[in-house]
C-alpha cells in the first residue's frame, strides 16, 4: 500500500510543478498561481479523466474534502462561438449534475474550477462532453472525456 499511496502523492506533486509552469505560460492575464498553491495542500481526491471521445485529450480533477474542485484540461479542441465544454457528475438513479462550462485555449488546455456535488458517493462516472453555449440542464453530446473509476 505504501508504493502505491508514495507513487500518487509524486503524480500529484509533479502534476502540480507542471501545472504551474504551464499557467506562467500562457496567454496574459492574472495566472492562478496561488490557487494551485494552496490547492495541492488540500486533502482530496484527485480523478484522471481519459479521452473516450477525444483520442489523445485528458483531464485532471481534483476534488477537494471541504468542497468544491479544479479542473486541468488538455489536447481538446478550440470549440467555435456558441458551443462549450460541459463537465458533468453522473449519479446513479437520478439527473446528471453540471460541474460547470469552460472553454479550451488555441492550444487545447484549460484550468477552470468545477462545482462538486455534495455527495461525491453517489456519482458513477464524470464526463466532458460538448455543449450548446451557455450550457445545457442535462448532457446532450457524447462524451470527450470520461472516468469511472477513482479513490
Amino acid at each position: 500500500m505504501w508504493p502505491i499511496l508514495t507513487t500518487l502523492v509524486a503524480s500529484l506533486l509533479i502534476w502540480n510543478v507542471v501545472l504551474q509552469r504551464e499557467l506562467t505560460r500562457r496567454a496574459p492575464g492574472p495566472a492562478p498561481g496561488p490557487e494551485v498553491d494552496a490547492l495541492s495542500r488540500r486533502p482530496g481526491r484527485l480523478v484522471i479523466l481519459a479521452g473516450t471521445g477525444q483520442p489523445g485529450a485528458s483531464a485532471r480533477l481534483f476534488v477537494a474534502v471541504d468542497g468544491g474542485g479544479h479542473l486541468a484540461i488538455s489536447g481538446l479542441t478550440p470549440l467555435p462561438r456558441g458551443r462549450t465544454y460541459q463537465l458533468w457528475f453522473i449519479r446513479t438513479g437520478a439527473a446528471a449534475v453540471t460541474g460547470g462550462t469552460f472553454g479550451v485555449n488555441a492550444r487545447g488546455l484549460a484550468w477552470a474550477k468545477a462545482g462538486v456535488p455534495a455527495s461525491f458517493d453517489e456519482v458513477r462516472a464524470i464526463a466532458v462532453t460538448e455543449e450548446p453555449a451557455p450550457g445545457s440542464v442535462s448532457p446532450t453530446g457524447r462524451h470527450l472525456l470520461e472516468a469511472t473509476t477513482w479513490r
